[in-house]
């Protein structure tokens, strides 16, 4: 995750970056505000005499969190069902994704209840503290129940993907 003060910096990048190119850019991602900083003429954030202070902020380590996870989950209303449901999973007497199409509340069951790929801060609090942590769930593990304001899930950590580039780019400079 990035920290407050890599976000600030981030903003301030953001801003300088960002009036000069508001009709060609919509959206300016952590990736493509490095690609702005190298392509644009870098002497308005040197005459700013912030170049060197954003290159090496955005050079640490811990300045993206570039984790992704492929989760699947199953969403009931109860925990006891949550519980008869990872009792029959657990003995191999449904597997996670029919039980998902026969249980879950969720519009994932169609698809075994998978959710796909996602970043930390795209699922609600609780599924991240599960998906994003090793030690709460290995890969194929049936987590659960998990309580959140949707209702009770069995969540099952399909593949994770760990921060892959942690310069992001940035050794260009």
């Amino acid at each position: 995750m990035m920290t407050m003060m890599n976000g600030l910096v981030y903003g301030m990048l953001v801003l300088m970056l960002s009036a000069p190119f508001a009709a060609s850019f919509t959206t300016i991602t952590h990736r493509s505000a490095s690609t702005i900083a190298f392509t644009t003429s870098t002497s308005t954030a040197l005459d700013m005499g912030a170049f060197d202070f954003i290159t090496n902020a955005f050079a640490n380590d811990e300045k993206f969190d570039d984790r992704r996870a492929r989760a699947s989950h199953i969403l009931v209303s109860t925990e006891d069902e949550c519980l008869d449901i990872k009792s029959k999973i657990d003995g191999n007497v449904i597997s996670f994704s029919k039980a998902a199409e026969a249980s879950s509340k969720c519009p994932s069951k169609s698809k075994g209840g998978s959710l796909g790929e996602f970043e930390p801060g795209q699922m609600v609090v609780e599924f991240d503290d599960i998906v994003f942590d090793p030690s709460k769930a290995a890969i194929g593990d049936v987590v659960g129940p998990v309580k959140t304001q949707f209702g009770y899930h069995l969540i099952r950590v399909d593949k994770r993907f760990e921060n892959q580039d942690k310069t992001d780019g940035m050794g260009a400079f």
